[in-house]
């Protein structure tokens, strides 16, 4: 017997998830203004446009609950002792059983408990001011009064708990048990994905995904009797109803409502559904939600623009800079940087490619030509320590029995090649055979993220080049880790276009 990861009751929908529901119906123009609204089963079941109506549907039925952490602890009890234990359930009529859902979880929310809350020491501020029935019969109502401000404060509380209990759970888990375990940033992905897949589908940004509509990654490793037990990060369905908000967090998406897709009979199927667009525009965090400020944007051009939008939701999507601002800001950094110069190279033949065929004509006799490392590394390593000084700029550092051409900051791993051979057909060339990918992919993968910059002057006078043919996002995964895949960041100097008085 084991945990049953498709098992999810309405009674174990996270009370942070309401605070995000009374966000969904907020004046967003008052923060620290206390609001009052009224809340009911209505607001999560949407296509019952009145509450008698639920009333009628539930007015006979009984549900038989259980307590969701006992049943997991009886799952491992049953393992240990060889023979099925089941947790004691519970007869309620479906009518208490809603209103106990609601005014349990608006308790929480009032008395301000944490979400890691062992005791009363652990106890944080309140999230809402009070709260009191204003139908007692039958489905109650609820009025309740709050501040957003304090609504928000709370959502922030609960994703920095989060994160920091799986981190400190992940440290556990990957020195006890030596196992590709699945990772929020994988479950992460797939939901993404989804949402991708949705909005290609449907042609249209603001599409309902619920938790039963993407697929969760299980992973299972042998135990010393030689069976097989799920690994202790299998995500629940607990866990996908509260991932949304950490993407979220994550400038990743913005959440415009929460309900419950299922039948209100079907209470132990609970379907959380989430109204979501991508990319994320309005940020209830306040997140960075754009890789470019306004007073950088003012001098960058408009396909400058849009080549570092694109690569950074690349990169945001894949849950690269997930608990990581300084990593984000150190990227943001030199992406700008190299993207402004390989815009200058294509303009200016004096920058980049002049010298560079200078370099092959004195050297032409040699019979080793050493262009990358005699003139191509000096040449960016030059700027760059110019630009951001020599103390952030590692020349050849040794790591992972290799040699790094430049570090960046101790955090960014910056490959270099000069291509003096036209490598055909590169547009159709998929990730995992792109050159000199997987040197690159295996420096980067402390942070999941490294540079590859190519000097190309494989055919000299072939024309000119676009900026957007000298960019791409490629993706690593190694057989070892691929819950966290690699992106390399490959960009392109372009050295072989020609005035363009001489085509």
């Amino acid at each position: 017997m084991g945990i049953k990861h498709d098992r999810f009751q309405v009674i174990d929908i996270d009370p942070i998830i309401l605070a995000r529901k009374l966000v969904v119906k907020s004046d967003r123009n008052n923060l620290d203004k206390e609001q009052s609204l009224s809340l009911s089963m209505v607001d999560f079941y949407q296509s019952s446009l009145d509450i008698t109506l639920l009333e009628k549907e539930l007015a006979k039925a009984e549900f038989e609950t259980f307590d969701t952490l006992s049943e997991e602890a009886s799952s491992i009890v049953s393992l240990l002792a060889g023979t099925e234990i089941s947790p004691k359930t519970t007869i309620v009529s479906a009518i208490k059983y809603y209103n106990d859902f609601l005014e349990s979880n608006l308790e929480f929310l009032r008395r301000g408990m944490g979400y890691l809350s062992v005791g009363t020491e652990d106890m944080g501020d309140p999230i809402i001011s009070g709260y009191c029935e204003t139908k007692t019969t039958g489905l109650k109502i609820f009025t309740v009064t709050y501040k957003l401000k304090n609504l928000i404060d709370g959502l922030k509380k609960f994703v920095k708990d989060y994160m920091n209990l799986q981190n400190k759970m992940r440290n556990l888990w990957e020195s006890g048990i030596a196992h590709n375990a699945p990772s929020i940033e994988k479950q992460g992905q797939l939901f993404i994905d989804q949402v991708k897949k949705l909005q290609d589908h449907l042609g249209i940004k603001k599409v309902n995904i619920g938790i039963r509509d993407w697929g969760m990654r299980m992973s299972a490793y042998a135990s010393e009797d030689g069976g097989l037990l799920l690994h202790p990060f299998n995500m629940n369905y607990r866990g996908k109803a509260t991932l949304p908000l950490l993407l979220e967090a994550n400038s990743i998406i913005d959440i415009h409502d929460v309900s419950l897709a299922n039948q209100i009979l079907d209470h132990s199927n609970a379907n959380l559904q989430y109204t979501v667009s991508r990319p994320c525009i309005i940020n209830i965090f306040g997140s960075e939600n754009s890789i470019i400020d306004l007073e950088t944007r003012k001098h960058l051009s408009e396909s400058q623009i849009v080549i570092l939008e694109k690569i950074f939701e690349d990169l945001n999507e894949a849950l690269i800079f997930t608990g990581k601002p300084e990593l984000r800001r150190l990227f943001v950094e030199l992406l700008i940087w190299l993207i402004k110069k390989i815009s200058y190279s294509l303009e200016e033949e004096s920058f980049l490619r002049d010298k560079s065929f200078e370099y092959i004509k004195i050297n032409i006799d040699k019979n080793y030509l050493q262009i990358e490392d005699d003139f191509f590394l000096p040449f960016l390593l030059e700027k760059l320590s110019y630009e951001f000084g020599n103390h952030r700029i590692l020349k050849k550092p040794e790591k992972f029995k290799g040699e790094i051409d430049i570090l960046f900051d101790n955090a960014l791993p910056i490959e270099l090649k000069v291509w003096r051979k036209e490598h055909k057909e590169l547009e159709l060339t998929i990730d995992e055979k792109f050159p000199h990918l997987g040197q690159a992919a295996t420096y980067a993968s402390i942070n999941r993220i490294g540079f590859l910059i190519i000097l190309d002057i494989s055919s000299p006078g072939k024309g000119i080049k676009n900026i957007e043919n000298c960019w791409r996002v490629l993706t690593k995964e190694f057989d070892v880790n691929k819950q966290f895949s690699t992106k390399i960041v490959t960009l392109i100097f372009d050295c072989n276009h020609i005035a363009p008085s001489s085509l």
